[in-house]
């Protein structure tokens, strides 16, 4: 388990130790999330504002007396410029002297150990971060098939958008990822290949991999609301697997995933 705090402090951490200090912290931080496009920078900015509310809430939700929550709201309150978006795009050399100095760091430490035990958050197991590496490939795999510019672009965005996820699960949750997996769902279903195509092995491994991701989602996610979503999604994923084993039956079985595509599946 871990806490927004200690979140939001590797982010702060990974910004502090970049190469380039006259980035802006956005940038680095966005860098850092794996995000892309033109609306990297403002996903990430949606990002820091969300562990920032988290903390604020588990601080008030801490069963603490009214002394010591005033004491860990003047350690949140050192990231004020953060609130107004002023602190995002200074230079991370100006940060470091400003907001992201070593002291304000370790009071997100401090606060992470005040919070650690009664507010934390899920983990992505092993089940689901095992599967990083494959969408890392996927993602190269599908820029080189033989679809439509429209499908390689939806399919890589969604791909890109669900690594970044897995990869840094403890800024987002459970339900984000429900989120992103039934958005790659739709787009699989809209932007099936037409067999036979060159991109139907490629295919079949992204539809795979996001019903493993499913199944391992579902594993994690009892009695959340996100469940309903994981459900109506795998039942959608069953319904193309469905449609790629009847194609098998008439010769075609370029769509149907192979037993050695379990590979993907880190083993």
């Amino acid at each position: 388990m871990t806490t927004s705090a200690q979140s939001l402090n590797q982010l702060f951490a990974a910004a502090t130790n970049s190469t380039d200090k006259q980035q802006k912290v956005v940038t680095v931080v966005a860098s850092h999330l794996g995000l892309t496009g033109d609306d990297a920078e403002a996903i990430a900015i949606y990002h820091i504002h969300k562990l920032l509310r988290r903390i604020s809430n588990d601080i008030d939700n801490l069963p603490i007396d009214d002394v010591s929550k005033k004491q860990a709201r003047n350690y949140l309150g050192k990231f004020q410029p953060l609130t107004n978006f002023n602190g995002f795009h200074m230079s991370v050399n100006d940060a470091v002297n400003n907001y992201m100095k070593a002291d304000h760091l370790v009071g997100l430490i401090n606060l992470h150990m005040a919070i650690s035990g009664h507010v934390e958050y899920i983990n992505a197991g092993s089940d689901i971060t095992k599967h990083s590496d494959t969408l890392r490939s996927l993602i190269d795999d599908i820029e080189h098939e033989d679809i439509s510019d429209f499908a390689k672009r939806v399919l890589r965005k969604r791909l890109i958008q669900l690594r970044s996820i897995i990869d840094n699960f403890d800024v987002y949750s459970p339900e984000e990822l429900a989120e992103a997996l039934e958005a790659l769902v739709g787009s699989i279903i809209i932007n099936q290949p037409k067999a036979p195509q060159s991109a139907a092995k490629t295919y079949a491994k992204i539809v795979v991999v996001t019903g493993a991701l499913l199944a391992a989602l579902a594993g994690i996610s009892q009695g959340l609301g996100s469940l309903v979503s994981i459900t109506e999604s795998s039942q959608k994923l069953l319904g193309v697997i469905d449609g790629t084993e009847e194609q098998s039956e008439h010769g075609d079985t370029s769509l149907k995933p192979e037993a050695d595509n379990r590979v993907i599946d880190g083993d």
